[in-house]
């Protein structure tokens, strides 16, 4: 990997784990919109990581935020915040980038 992509993952991986303790935890009703992160798994890619993300839906932890959302096109808009956010460019809206997910891998 090149120096800039590890600079990003570390940045990306470092945003998350300040975001995770920005809210605190709240349980939902079944059917309602979240409110918050229950869990937060931040890691490297190719760490199992999408089936971390499918074991947390099964479970009743979901929806649940994967950076492969970014590449199937659910995540609409994501990519260019992502973008911004790692090159200091604009700081990011974590609640309004995870206002429809229950947990984030």
């Amino acid at each position: 990997r090149s120096p800039k992509m590890r600079r990003t993952e570390c940045v990306l991986l470092l945003s998350l784990l300040l975001f995770a303790f920005s809210f605190p935890a709240v349980a939902k009703k079944k059917d309602e919109k979240p409110k918050t992160l229950h869990v937060i798994g931040a890691g490297w890619s190719l760490t199992g990581s999408d089936v971390l993300a499918k074991a947390l839906n099964v479970l009743g932890l979901g929806p649940t935020y994967h950076m492969g959302e970014l590449l199937s096109g659910s995540a609409k808009g994501h990519v260019r915040q992502w973008i911004d956010h790692a090159d200091g460019r604009k700081p990011m809206d974590w609640p309004a980038l995870f206002e429809n997910y229950s947990s984030v891998v």
